[in-house]
Parts: C-alpha cells; structure tokens; sequence
C-alpha cells in the first residue's frame, strides 16, 4: 500500500486540506446528513460498499494521506 504524502509525514498540506474536503463530500454522498454525531445505520447496498477496513477504504478513495490523522485519534483515544 502506497500512502500519499500529507501533512502529518511531511507533505503539502494545502494537500491534506484537499483531501479532508474530499473525506467530507464522499461521507455525505454516501450516508448524506444528519443531526447530531452519529448517523442511522446505512442500507445493506451502502454496507457492502463499503465493506473492509476504514484505512482500505481511505486508500481505495485516495484519501491515504488521511490515515496518520484517524490514527492519532483512534490512538488517542485508546485504540490500536
């Protein structure tokens, strides 16, 4: 797995803030919005979807350079 270069590991982050802009919309494409933090449960088309982990997701979606970040904060909040 290639990861792009964000911020975090010393790339652009002019790049990285393109990516979060990116992480934003296709989060709203596909669960759309809500109120509040959590959103309902997705259908079963969307689950398959997206099936795997939430970092082969982020890849798969060009969004590698995001991984540093959600893994900070898994981390920081005590998960590995």
């Amino acid at each position: 797995m290639t990861r792009q270069e964000g911020f975090l590991s010393g790339g652009d982050p002019r790049q990285t803030l393109r990516d979060i802009e990116r992480y934003v919309d296709l989060h709203r494409d596909t669960f759309g919005t809500y109120e509040g933090e959590l959103f309902r449960r997705p259908d079963n088309y969307t689950l398959r979807g997206a099936g795997g982990t939430f970092e082969q997701y982020l890849v798969d979606n060009g969004l590698s350079s995001l991984v540093p970040f959600f893994t900070a904060g898994s981390k920081s909040l005590g998960y590995e």
